[in-house]
């Protein structure tokens, strides 16, 4: 190969390592512990795992949170938040940080009272596969907001294949569908939910 060639293909070669890089998230090249304070509030809020959903019930528009409780990141964030509370590393976090879970947990959270109350449903849906219904629901009463965590059985577990999973909340009679794709759920090649 010509040094002139051998140099264009280093350049390439370089562009291509450099997006590589920095294209990734903090959550995909930091250690959870360095974390920062905005860096954990974007997660929790705006991520694969954390997504905004508008719905309107009853003529009023309400901007819900839906977060996978159970995903490493997610996780990494609530005890990095503990700690830097001055909460002190216990050994039941060792507990929280295993992956071996039985369930999904997804948290849904600024439920005004008077829309949870029309909450009737709720269910993850695969295309292709049976629908996955809840195994246990549970209301956390936050003053004019209720909280929710609903627990999904991971006996037919979600994969990368999938491509995308839905959470489909019955409010009011309507599906309040939040969607989210699978492949940006990954971190070191593993699927985290």
């Amino acid at each position: 190969m010509t040094t002139r060639r051998q140099f264009a293909v280093n350049i390439v070669a370089a562009f291509l390592l450099a997006g590589t890089l920095f294209g990734q998230e903090f959550w995909e090249k930091k250690q959870y512990l360095t974390w920062t304070n905005e860096e954990i509030t974007r997660l929790t809020t705006n991520s694969p795992w954390a997504k905004e959903l508008k719905v309107t019930a009853g003529g009023q528009e309400v901007k819900l949170m839906i977060t996978w409780l159970t995903a490493m990141p997610i996780k990494q964030a609530m005890l990095k938040e503990r700690m830097d509370a001055g909460g002190v590393l216990a050994d039941s976090a060792k507990e929280i940080m295993e992956d071996k879970e039985d369930y999904y947990a997804i948290g849904v959270t600024g439920i005004p009272k008077d829309l949870a109350r029309q909450l009737t449903e709720a269910w993850l849906k695969i295309p292709g596969k049976p629908d996955i219904q809840p195994a246990k629901g549970d209301f956390q009463d936050r003053g004019r907001a209720v909280d929710l965590m609903i627990l999904f059985a991971r006996a037919n577990p979600i994969t990368l294949a999938d491509k995308e999973v839905e959470l489909v909340l019955k409010i009011s009679g309507n599906d309040m569908i939040q969607k989210f794709p699978l492949n940006a759920m990954v971190i070191n090649g593993k699927l985290e939910l």
